[in-house]
């Protein structure tokens, strides 16, 4: 008879989660903003963050800027960069959904129609309304999802450095999904894709001005 332990029994919380390869092995994270104390600071150029001082002390060569510690275990650095060329593996280094966090993790995850999470409610219908303003509307308000995008690949500059993830909420770069995972699906391998910090300008109705940079995303081709 096979013996084995049965410790997570009597405390199933302890259990370690299974290896997640889409971020176990990343050496960065990249954003378009950042946090400053506990308010969010959007940003007009790409910001790299590591546990490795190294990693970001080479991303300053490839794209400037100065490296700090952001706290005691992450160094970071905002680069000069608004265009960032990027290899991915393939369609699935591309992910999306609509997230609405609680004060203790996520309270409301779903890809738009269903939802992902938790697991005895997947592929059920979540609710959110079927028009993008009002989804967004409700976002802003703190009641419903942001979407959630990841990206996951090595700089076409060096790829020996490892994997980054680029994370955004913006529902700019919502719009330009459809057709990089199209694209990437045809390709159905490495992909080059390019980066870009992109900036909007423009005046609403009331008169308001409005300027704000996302990320944003087209695939190149083939890698």
């Amino acid at each position: 008879m096979l013996l084995s332990l049965r410790i997570y029994e009597t405390d199933p919380d302890a259990k370690p989660r299974p290896r997640n390869p889409f971020v176990d092995d990343v050496v960065g994270r990249v954003s378009a903003g950042m946090m400053q104390g506990r308010r969010p600071v959007a940003l007009s150029t790409f910001r790299f963050c590591s546990d490795d001082p190294a990693v970001t002390d080479r991303v300053a060569e490839l794209y400037g800027g100065t490296p700090e510690d952001y706290d005691e275990n992450t160094s970071h650095v905002i680069t000069d960069a608004v265009t960032v060329d990027a290899i991915v593996d393939g369609p699935d280094a591309l992910r999306s959904s609509l997230i609405l966090f609680g004060p203790s993790g996520p309270i409301h995850h779903c890809d738009g129609v269903e939802f992902l999470e938790p697991p005895e409610d997947r592929g059920t219908p979540c609710g959110c309304p079927p028009s993008l303003r009002e989804r967004k509307d409700l976002a802003r308000s703190g009641r419903g999802p942001k979407p959630h995008i990841e990206l996951r690949f090595r700089l076409h500059d060096d790829p020996e450095l490892g994997y980054f993830v680029l994370r955004t909420s913006s529902w700019s770069t919502v719009a330009e999904l459809p057709a990089a995972q199209d694209t990437l699906e045809e390709i159905n391998g490495p992909a080059k894709v390019r980066l870009v910090m992109e900036h909007v300008e423009y005046t609403t109705k009331a008169g308001r001005a409005v300027s704000y940079h996302y990320p944003a995303l087209t695939v190149i081709g083939a890698a």
